[in-house]
């Protein structure tokens, strides 16, 4: 697993050093919550991720690509780009996005 973060909260948007210019390649995952992670500590924000030639695949591995945040952590994900990845198997999803992650219900606002 390869987590990317930048930052939880007041210290990440204090710093406001995002995450940014990563380049993972060739990589075998396994295990844990996703094969490529980004966040939820994500408040410095993260962007040009390049994801390429990696082998995801295991009933120990949850998903393959993870994107995790709230309302009110802050932080921009901008351009990440996936290539030639093989995804066998996985015990949830290939790809999650959650724009709520640890929010309590009362905490949770959606503006129409």
């Amino acid at each position: 697993m390869i987590a990317l973060k930048s930052g939880r909260n007041a210290d990440g948007r204090r710093w406001q050093k995002p995450s940014e210019n990563i380049v993972v390649r060739n990589c075998r995952m396994q295990n844990g919550h996703g094969g490529i992670v980004i966040g939820s500590e994500i408040s410095g924000g993260c962007r040009n991720i390049f994801v390429e030639n990696c082998q995801m695949s295991s009933p120990e591995l949850d998903r393959a690509v993870r994107i995790k945040t709230n309302s009110q952590r802050g932080g921009v994900v901008e351009n990440i780009y996936i290539r030639n990845i093989t995804v066998g198997q996985v015990s949830e999803a290939v790809i999650k996005i959650d724009c709520l992650y640890e929010l309590k219900r009362e905490q949770v606002t959606f503006l129409l």
